[in-house]
């Protein structure tokens, strides 16, 4: 990847910044790139890893390399040196009043992009692009902010304790978010007790008189310093009055603010929290209460990733993203809202470890309770998914096992072949699943159907 700097920088400043020393020319700098295929002239290539698109980790002490002047910087670690230099380019963004970091086990890339879309209502807005959001992605999001950035809104992941700290000590945000804490990576971290500990690095940053927001109803994060929470009991309420497929309508409030008769175009109370966790940071960051209503009215705040296909015979709902428990009851729960026959690809939730098989087997609870019509469980721990549907009361029949990973053809032509006329589908796995695959394979097979 390369990155225009909107800033450019000295070598000799970005070696200081990184903890590095320079052994070549002073240069002025005006991109970086992970890939020396992209290297140009006022290039500075970073070395991050071995391999056809990160070339040069190689060498001890590492080194990244300056494409201007053929010589380069030694660090103990260029990835540190990365977001050392990410921390350094944000201090030369003399516009920028505000950092707002996210993160949460679900929904903090939903959450960045309704929270971007709506301040930039009023500032000039920049945004983590995608899912940037590990000690790679978030460096370079940084990087790419323009000079005239007013508000940084970027998010953070982590897999594992202590990932999360070092973003949050070079982002310094005014605000953090943590938007729940889910049991994604429990295998990684061992417990939900885990979990919130390695979330909570998120504060570890945070500037001084700073704000983190936080879910009221989540008692493993309670106590921190400085918490605005979003819920029942919380600093600002949340009030769902409508909830179909088509709409969602709620109001939010607190004292000096309410916010009423907020419509979403389509269905889940969890877009309805990201919309609550936005106003939030909306009126901390001094939006008024007509400001905040002004922005929710625009259509193109709300762009929820997940996307419908619609095939003629049925439509599918491509969640492929990624997947966890709290997600897949999310889904389940706008499944149930659109009045349809529902069918669901219950793709693996990996990083689980010893928890998988029980995880699993609750999702296929979770299938029943909210009255999926059909499901394809897909992978390695797909018959944990069917055994805990069956225990619920799922009907055996209407159950389509896939255990083979690989077979996304296979479970396309069983999606295609058990489908009724106008049902919705939702597709889901985790990444490395890869389940967009069977989509693809769903509407290579329609295509015909049509045109």
């Amino acid at each position: 990847m390369k990155i225009e700097l909107s800033i450019p920088l000295l070598l000799s400043k970005i070696a200081e910044a990184a903890g590095g020393t320079l052994d070549s020319p002073d240069a002025l700098i005006t991109s970086v790139c992970t890939n020396t295929s992209e290297a140009s002239e006022g290039t500075l290539f970073f070395a991050l890893g071995k391999g056809e698109e990160y070339v040069g980790r190689l060498r001890k002490p590492e080194l990244f390399v300056s494409a201007v002047t053929r010589g380069g910087i030694f660090v103990k670690d260029t990835v540190d040196a990365l977001v050392r230099l990410a921390s350094y380019y944000k201090t030369r963004l003399t516009r920028l009043k505000k950092t707002v970091l996210i993160t949460g086990s679900v929904g903090k890339t939903t959450l960045k992009d309704f929270t971007a879309e709506m301040l930039a209502s009023k500032f000039k807005v920049h945004k983590t692009a995608g899912n940037f959001n590990n000690n790679i992605g978030l460096p370079l999001s940084i990087l790419s902010a323009p000079s005239d950035t007013e508000i940084l809104v970027l998010e953070v992941g982590m897999n594992h304790e202590g990932e999360i700290a070092p973003l949050s000590l070079a982002v310094n945000p005014d605000i953090a978010v943590i938007t729940n804490v889910g049991t994604a990576h429990i295998g990684n971290l061992g417990s939900r007790e885990a979990i919130a500990k390695a979330k909570t690095e998120i504060t570890l940053g945070l500037a001084e008189n700073g704000y983190v927001i936080t879910p009221s109803d989540e008692p493993l994060l309670t106590g921190l310093k400085n918490a605005v929470t979003l819920g029942e009991g919380g600093d600002f309420a949340l009030n769902v009055k409508k909830k179909t497929a088509e709409e969602t309508v709620f109001d939010i409030s607190a004292d000096g603010i309410s916010v009423k008769d907020v419509s979403l175009p389509f269905g889940g109370v969890h877009f309805a929290k990201a919309v609550g966790f936005s106003t939030i940071i909306a009126h901390l960051l001094g939006m008024t209460e007509a400001e905040i209503s002004a922005a929710l009215k625009k259509s193109e705040v709300f762009q929820p990733r997940p996307h419908t296909v619609d095939l003629g015979k049925f439509t599918l709902y491509d969640d492929s993203y990624n997947a966890s428990f709290e997600s897949y009851e999310a889904d389940f729960e706008l499944l149930s809202l659109s009045g349809k026959r529902t069918g669901a690809v219950i793709g693996d939730v990996l990083e689980l470890g010893a928890d998988a098989e029980k995880i699993h087997e609750k999702i296929g609870v979770l299938a029943h309770k909210y009255r999926i019509s059909k499901i394809y469980p897909f992978g390695k721990y797909a018959p944990f998914v069917a055994k805990g549907a069956i225990s619920a009361g799922f009907d055996e029949s209407s159950i389509f096992t896939v255990t083979n990973p690989d077979s996304h053809a296979l479970c396309a032509e069983l999606i295609i072949k058990n489908t009724e006329a106008d049902a919705l589908v939702l597709i889901k796995g985790s990444r490395r699943m890869k389940t967009e695959k069977i989509t693809a394979y769903i509407k290579d097979a329609l295509g015909e159907e049509n045109d």
